[in-house]
């Protein structure tokens, strides 16, 4: 609360007055805003030769902050690795439940935390994940957590058979079941997972498909079906296939935090799990909800909490989620970049991140960097300069996020090297100084 009653005012001249004479410019005091405040008043006053100025003895030092921030951390996510302070979750492809050797060296190679995508495989796939990581855990004598993702309330495409080409121009209806198809209206026709957007969508409001390469805009609603003018599909043509996620930014759709699927998965996941992670948080209500079904299942102290923020409501409500979220320990926070971009627009995506580290910072919450990280490299096996950058970047969070890709395992140590290499130069959001040495061997 501190921290928010700071950001009403616009910092930015103060902030490069105190940098002009050598003083703290409040970049990192986020964990620790009246510790910062005071010791600040203590310096300029001292400077003035103010004789009445008291050494400051805040609730929260500044030290105080930051040991905070890494106490919970390490209770969510586990220790750190030797010489790297940022953890490094990754999701397990289906191939994991087959291959022990597979996990063993994603762990080997660097990995902290193993996700499980609960919108995929089954149970007993999971099941063989989870104790080919257990194993791992032994045998190497180390500490991993299993994360596993509720799928949430996510709108998908269905209705479609085999992968359809989309143009910019084209014409997408939009149906409520595959037998609504004998009208005429539109080249492309497919349906959608949830029939709760028919009674929400109109005319005008924009629309996109699969992360956002395809987007369009509403023009006609109907009972049955709506319309979609394809605005953008990339150069030529995108391919638009089954079980790819609609975003709908502008609509005005309130879905329940937890589906009947993540009510059933949650018996799974509290009895297996470390860390169980909401998909689609937008109020504090979700919260409250997810909270309520693990109070059957007497987690609290053990399993930990992981909301995922990925739309704008979520982003507009975060100071309120924060707070509810504080009832249960550890909990943490990950910046879904993929729909959270799509959601509140591409060019707004690096202010918001930027904002959601700096709000969680205040609440001593770690946060999850997510959403293709080095995905070229896990992809196909070479990464691209930015996102070489965009790793370094990631510092800034107490984690980052792989997604599986045929090279998922080289993509790890590829991260691991990156964040150990470049830990000396970054702090949180503080640049670090470490000796220059031009000599120093680069390979």
């Amino acid at each position: 609360m501190h921290y928010r009653a700071v950001r009403r005012k616009d910092l930015t001249h103060l902030q490069n007055a105190l940098g002009y004479i050598g003083i703290s410019r409040l970049a990192r005091a986020q964990s620790h805003v009246m510790g910062s405040i005071e010791a600040i008043e203590y310096l300029l006053g001292n400077l003035q030769n103010d004789k009445g100025v008291v050494l400051p003895n805040p609730e929260l030092s500044i030290e105080s902050g930051i040991d905070l921030l890494n106490k919970n951390t390490a209770h969510l996510l586990g220790p750190a690795s030797s010489n790297r302070r940022v953890r490094i979750m990754v999701t397990l492809p289906s191939e994991a439940a087959d291959s022990y050797e597979m996990v063993k060296q994603m762990t080997l190679n660097g990995a902290n935390c193993m996700r499980i995508n609960c919108a995929h495989d089954s149970e007993v796939e999971w099941k063989s994940m989870i104790d080919h990581v257990r194993r791992a855990e032994k045998e190497l004598e180390v500490v991993i957590k299993v994360a596993m993702d509720l799928g949430g309330p996510k709108i998908r495409t269905s209705g479609i058979t085999k992968s359809i080409k989309v143009r910019k121009g084209d014409v997408i209806t939009v149906n409520k079941t595959t037998s609504d198809r004998n009208t005429l209206v539109g080249d492309i026709h497919i349906t959608c997972s949830n029939y709760r957007v028919f009674d929400a969508v109109k005319s005008g409001e924009t629309i996109q498909f699969d992360d956002g390469k395809i987007s369009g805009v509403i023009e006609d609603c109907k009972q049955n079906h709506f319309t979609v003018k394809v605005t953008a599909a990339g150069g030529k043509a995108k391919k638009l296939k089954k079980d790819k996620g609609i975003n709908l930014p502008d609509t005005a759709l309130y879905l329940d935090g937890l589906t009947d699927q993540d009510r059933s998965d949650l018996s799974f996941v509290a009895k297996h799990a470390d860390i169980v992670s909401m998909s689609f948080v937008n109020t504090p209500k979700d919260v409250k909800l997810l909270l309520a079904e693990l109070d059957q299942y007497n987690v609290k102290g053990k399993l930990g909490l992981v909301l995922k923020i990925e739309t704008k409501k979520a982003f507009v409500n975060l100071t309120e989620i924060l707070l509810y979220a504080m009832r249960w320990y550890p909990f943490g926070v990950m910046i879904a970049r993929g729909d959270l971009a799509v959601e509140t627009g591409w060019a707004n995506m690096a202010r918001l991140q930027t904002e959601i580290l700096n709000i969680c910072g205040s609440a001593h919450a770690p946060v999850i960097w997510a959403t293709q990280v080095l995905e070229s490299l896990a992809k196909k096996g070479v990464p691209s300069r930015s996102e070489i950058t965009d790793a370094a970047t990631s510092l800034k969070a107490e984690c980052v996020m792989l997604n599986k890709g045929p090279y998922i395992t080289e993509a790890i140590h590829f991260l691991d090297y990156v964040l150990k290499d470049m830990e000396i130069y970054q702090s949180k959001s503080s640049a670090l100084s470490p000796k220059l040495a031009f000599e120093s061997n680069l390979i």
